[in-house]
């Protein structure tokens, strides 16, 4: 027997599955990952580096095993009206890199979006089987409701206090950042209610993740994510009916009103409010400044210093707007590129909404989780940038809302 027809007969299932499941045990450390970018500031919690290695290793290791399950498989499942916006991503983004004014940052970048695309194509292939599809979920629920405890527990104990006091005691843990947490629990707490209309066992599980996300959210202190929660949760409410809704409506406009003016400054300093607008102005500078080209992916915070106003701070890691950092970094043309596949993936997700069967309770309260994540993450991102969302979050999550297409049940 000669090596190809013995490739022929491996199972490709095992690897398609490795690096989606991979993502649900290790998505909460993944964003360790990004002391390799090199833009923590100085004063910020460093993980130790011999640990970010070991997840690189793991993580190299299952994106490998996923292209040889695709090699063996096939792409069967992908939407093919993406392919064309996919690819002017990333050529857009290897073009930022050749021109970028510190190309050497965005190896990093162009590493991990690639990981990335082998996650999401994984994700479309395996993810259309209820059996794998319900013990991803319960792997990523298991895995985010611990992550969620962990920075919990950090916070209230006030340790590491170095961490306590650079975070202003907001919860953070692995995700080293507070608004990094709350991008990642935005996905969590709806899909743990989504679990509503599961098999007893996961149900449990689902609510479980959803108490212990909802907890670390409101300690991460993320106003911007906790008011956007509070938006896109409408998407999966309407769900559970018009009564539902409306007491749904009541409440969250009762907590908006008290979030915004009691507990606008909480954990927060009120300078930072101003601030804020002040780095937005310079980013603006910067954008006019290399609008075409860019200055290349993870350079922000190398040419930010010349472009700031005057009397604020110099260290700024981004520029607290997804689009706007992407027009900066990636210019006109990455921008371009990443608004073309967001419109096709959202004209896909509303095709495959419409053809779930409306008896499919499951898949229907699934989709409208994903689809509320996904609203509640862009509304976040337009004011911040969540690196852990547009790195780790964004692929397994759009695999697994591709995977509930009608055609895609019972598919290996």
């Amino acid at each position: 027997m000669n090596a190809l027809t013995a490739a022929r007969r491996l199972d490709a299932r095992p690897f398609l599955a490795a690096p989606v499941f991979g993502f649900a045990l290790l998505g909460p450390y993944l964003p360790l990952l990004i002391v390799f970018a090199g833009t923590l500031p100085a004063a910020a919690p460093h993980p130790p580096v011999a640990l970010a290695r070991i997840i690189a290793g793991a993580t190299a290791l299952l994106v490998l095993a996923g292209m040889l399950g695709l090699a063996l498989h096939g792409v069967r499942g992908f939407p093919k009206q993406l392919w064309a916006p996919l690819c002017a991503v990333v050529l857009a983004q290897l073009a930022a890199i050749g021109w970028a004014v510190f190309p050497l940052q965005g190896v990093f970048s162009i590493v991990t979006l690639f990981a990335g695309f082998i996650v999401l194509l994984c994700a479309t292939e395996v993810l259309g089987d209820d059996r794998t599809r319900r013990g991803f979920i319960g792997c990523y629920l298991v895995s985010a409701a611990i992550a969620a405890i962990a920075a919990c527990v950090l916070s209230v104990s006030r340790l590491p206090p170095a961490m306590f006091a650079y975070e202003h005691g907001r919860a953070s843990g692995s995700f080293l950042q507070p608004n990094e947490l709350a991008g990642y629990l935005l996905f969590v707490i709806p899909i743990g209610l989504a679990q509503l209309a599961a098999p007893r066992g996961l149900r449990a599980i689902g609510l479980a993740a959803a108490g212990c996300g909802a907890l670390g959210l409101l300690l991460s202190v993320s106003r911007a994510a906790i008011i956007s929660l509070l938006v896109g949760l409408v998407f999966f409410v309407r769900t559970l009916g018009r009564r539902a809704t409306l007491a749904y409506l009541v409440a969250a406009g009762m907590g908006l009103v008290l979030f915004v003016t009691v507990f606008r400054d909480v954990a927060h300093d009120p300078s930072e409010n101003a601030s804020r607008i002040a780095v937005w102005a310079g980013a603006l500078r910067i954008a006019q400044r290399f609008a075409l080209t860019g200055v290349g992916p993870f350079g922000f915070h190398l040419v930010y210093p010349s472009f700031r106003l005057p009397e604020y701070s110099a260290s700024e890691v981004h520029a607290h707007s997804l689009p706007l950092q992407l027009l900066i970094e990636n210019g006109i043309l990455g921008l371009v590129a990443a608004i073309w596949l967001v419109v096709a993936a959202t004209r896909e997700s509303i095709r495959i909404g419409s053809r779930i069967a409306p008896g499919d309770r499951e898949r229907r309260s699934l989709f409208a989780a994903l689809v509320t994540g996904f609203v509640a993450t862009a509304l976040q991102n337009s004011v911040d940038v969540v690196t852990t969302f547009a790195l780790v979050v964004a692929w397994p999550m759009l695999g697994m809302l591709f995977a509930l297409a009608p055609q895609r049940e019972g598919a290996a």
